[in-house]
């Protein structure tokens, strides 16, 4: 990500006056994309930039701070930044000590690949909070690389990451998930997954439009008797699946109701199936 910014932030005439990495490797790879001082110990980094992003582990984050606050060359009118998406920029505090404005600005977008990261970071949004007098800078330099600020409640951006989890990290899993249920039934990997992409894609497009009216299946129609025989394969074929398969169930069913396709009676007979399989897995 960090690397990635670089390229954007170098792209819209920011200047990169340098950058640090504890890794060799990290500093040769990210000097062969930008011709820029990749610094070999921090303090010689912190000479002449306005702002300073950290973009590391979030393990990392304080570490990297409380190791900035202890650099000579610190000045107190540097802005310093990180591009976590769970932790706040109250993170930062060992350099706010010193006189620090600070933010957070988090690329709401998943990178496989440095490529792919500087394609999709102009189109997405960035989760943005900090010190107001930071702020304002925050949300130039956000726009400049096409980003789209979107300014959060630092306390609540522990569940905004868990939003992004959800939508993205769960989402490959439960892709996996019904790429596996398919070769459990008979289809190659490969071609599983081109059969179910259309689907996905449309669901896709169809919750875009509607929301959670884009639901459908045999939980929207309240058709026990289908999941019942849904969940007979499952235990038989791949019973490793079934907490989780249930656990999703169940939140279909608040989904199902939301939308008002099935009545309480309904809702209630789903549930009551669902707790039959989970007491029949613990007999067994």
């Amino acid at each position: 990500m960090g690397t990635a910014l670089g390229i954007l932030l170098s792209k819209a005439g920011h200047e990169i006056v340098s950058a640090f990495d504890i890794d060799a490797g990290a500093r040769e790879a990210f000097s062969k994309v930008l011709s820029t001082n990749v610094a070999g110990r921090l303090d010689d980094s912190l000479v002449g930039p306005d702002v300073i992003l950290i973009s590391v582990p979030d393990g990392a984050i304080e570490d990297v701070s409380r190791g900035i606050s202890c650099c000579r060359g610190l000045k107190e009118e540097v802005f310093v930044g990180h591009t976590s998406g769970a932790l706040s920029s109250e993170s930062l505090h060992h350099v706010k000590a010193k006189g620090c404005a600070t933010f957070s600005m988090h690329p709401i977008q998943t990178f496989s690949n440095l490529e792919s990261a500087v394609k999709a970071i102009p189109q997405s949004y960035f989760g943005i909070e900090g010190d107001p007098e930071a702020l304002k800078l925050v949300e130039k330099i956000v726009t400049s690389i096409g980003g789209k600020p979107l300014l959060m409640n630092p306390d609540f951006k522990p569940l905004y990451h868990a939003a992004l989890c959800v939508a993205s990290n769960f989402l490959v899993t439960l892709l996996d998930m019904a790429v596996k249920l398919c070769q459990g039934a008979g289809i190659e990997k490969e071609r599983a997954l081109e059969v179910m992409l259309p689907l996905i894609e449309t669901t896709i497009s169809n919750f875009e439009q509607s929301g959670t009216n884009a639901l459908t299946g045999p939980i929207e129609r309240g058709d026990a008797d289908t999941l019942k025989r849904q969940l007979k394969g499952i235990g038989i074929l791949e019973p490793a699946m079934m907490p989780a398969y249930l656990a999703l169930a169940r939140a279909t069913v608040s989904v199902a109701q939301e939308k008002g396709s099935i009545t309480e009676d309904q809702a209630r007979l789903l549930l009551k199936t669902f707790e039959s399989v989970d007491k029949q897995s613990l007999r067994e």
